[in-house]
């Protein structure tokens, strides 16, 4: 009996190998191209076809080399020194910081997109300016592929400091790769000036992490700031108790969300083109936010949830008022606080414009006073979102606003009405006076009452955080 279990089994990995043979893409340049060139790494023959179908299309001029495996990869990184690392790390690969520590120091200008079995659309700004790696989360379709290939090879108008590369990996990209391939271990960073901390990890979930300062959810904010440290594996096991409680992809969008609101970072100038193509005719909405993971982040979640949408950003107040003006989009989604001039101006300037009057705004700020004083000023200001907001509530209101034009159209500014004439009051008489004569004691007319500012949109819906019933998602930060 076990001679046959052994039989059976030798033949299984035999035909399992024949069919590898036969059914994988050779580890040889698919397409050849003068651009530069892209390494795939894709174990599974069907997926490899597709993704370099999707290469060839999204990446054309460049040349892509398939290979099965990390080590395969390494071998044809150092002889092609590749302008983009695509890997599949789906299952993950269990020496992956050894592999891409070598990878920072041979190939530093590479950059990287990782493909992963994990809900990694709820980790905010993915492609932003800190870390060295775009997520993909797998199932995809080919257009999210293509549209971050576009980004990190600037075959679009994207900023260069958005396309990041092998020499500013960063704790926000490796601790995600310790999660995916579910580690019990403890991953040690160094920095500049002496700082130094751990980052411990149970079965992939972060459990614990330490600075020379602090630890908790406060250590991890402050090693997710640090730019191109240091990584160790030591042989010792986690810390027993926990200082961080919760899934990893909440613990990280929380800390990253974090991160972002307390950033002192310029803002980020970038070309205010569209972040995916519009590939099924529908509606445009432009986004106008200084906050350049803000933008990624609602573009990621209205693009999952109508694929149809062409989506605009732009960085300032000027930017956004003449991208408006060009694209004459179905919706505006504007922040409060811009580097240039508010919210509210950008309101205004649009209304000056006859071409731009009609079309509505859905203003976010987490600057509430001030953003709902703005929606009774300009009445195409519709809605306000409240920051920090819920992925499900800016969808809601989005999808109604896109869906009933109707019901969030711009309404027009009221005449005021002229109050009737008042009869001019009589100064007050102080003792001593008689009415038709005075002593000369007279008090001055008490300053007339302030009238109430008229409303602009009196109709203007207000989304709060907790507006709309939604499951625990990652909030946005404020700004």
């Amino acid at each position: 009996m076990q001679l046959a279990l052994h039989v059976l089994t030798c033949l299984a990995h035999l035909l399992s190998s024949r069919l590898s043979t036969l059914i994988n893409v050779p580890a040889s340049p698919q397409s050849s191209g003068t651009a530069g060139s892209i390494v795939l790494v894709e174990e599974y023959g069907a997926l490899a076809v597709a993704i370099g179908s999707a290469l060839k299309k999204f990446a054309p001029g460049f040349s892509t080399h398939t290979v099965r495996s990390l080590a395969e990869a390494e071998g044809a990184i150092n002889t092609a020194k590749p302008d983009l690392l695509v890997i599949d790390f789906d299952p993950p690969a269990a020496n992956a910081l050894e592999f891409f520590t070598r990878m920072k120091s041979s190939a530093p200008a590479t950059r990287v997109l990782i493909i992963a079995a994990a809900p990694l659309g709820t980790l905010p700004g993915a492609a932003t300016a800190a870390g060295a790696f775009v997520f993909v989360e797998k199932p995809f379709d080919l257009t999210s592929l293509g549209a971050a290939v576009e980004s990190l090879l600037g075959t679009r108008a994207v900023a260069q400091q958005t396309r990041r590369t092998l020499r500013d990996l960063a704790v926000r990209d490796v601790a995600p790769l310790h999660c995916l391939a579910a580690v019990t271990g403890v991953l040690k960073i160094d920095a500049s000036e002496g700082r130094s901390g751990e980052i411990h990890f149970v079965g992939g979930q972060i459990s614990h992490a330490e600075t020379t300062d602090t630890d908790g959810p406060d250590a991890l904010c402050e090693m997710l700031r640090w730019r191109s440290p240091r990584f160790k594996q030591p042989k010792r096991k986690p810390r027993a108790g926990k200082t961080i409680q919760g899934n990893w992809t909440t613990v990280l969008a929380e800390a990253l969300s974090r991160v972002a609101s307390e950033s002192s970072m310029p803002p980020a100038v970038e070309a205010v083109t569209p972040l995916r193509k519009n590939i099924g005719g529908g509606k445009k909405v432009v986004v106008i936010d200084d906050t350049e993971m803000l933008r990624v982040f609602v573009e990621d979640i209205l693009a999952t949830a109508d694929p149809t949408l062409e989506i605009f950003t732009a960085a300032d107040g000027q930017a956004g008022v003449d991208r408006v003006a060009t694209i004459k989009p179905d919706l505006v989604l504007l922040d409060f606080s811009l580097p240039d001039f508010n919210g509210d101006e950008v309101s205004q300037r649009l209304l000056g414009n006859p071409e731009t009057a009609t079309i509505p705004i859905i203003m976010m700020s987490g600057h509430v006073p001030e953003m709902a004083a703005s929606a009774l000023r300009c009445e195409n200001i519709v809605a306000t979102v409240a920051k920090p907001f819920l992925s499900n509530a800016l969808i809601e209101v989005v999808t109604k606003a896109l869906a009933d034009p109707a019901q969030f159209a711009v309404r027009p500014l009221a005449p005021p009405t002229a109050p009737p004439p008042s009869k001019p009051a009589e100064p007050e008489l102080l003792a001593g006076d008689t009415p038709g004569r005075s002593n000369g004691h007279r008090r001055s007319p008490a300053p007339p009452e302030p009238q109430p500012e008229l409303p602009g949109n009196p109709a203007a819906i207000a989304v709060a955080p907790a507006a709309v019933p939604a499951p625990p998602t990652a909030p946005v930060a404020s700004s």
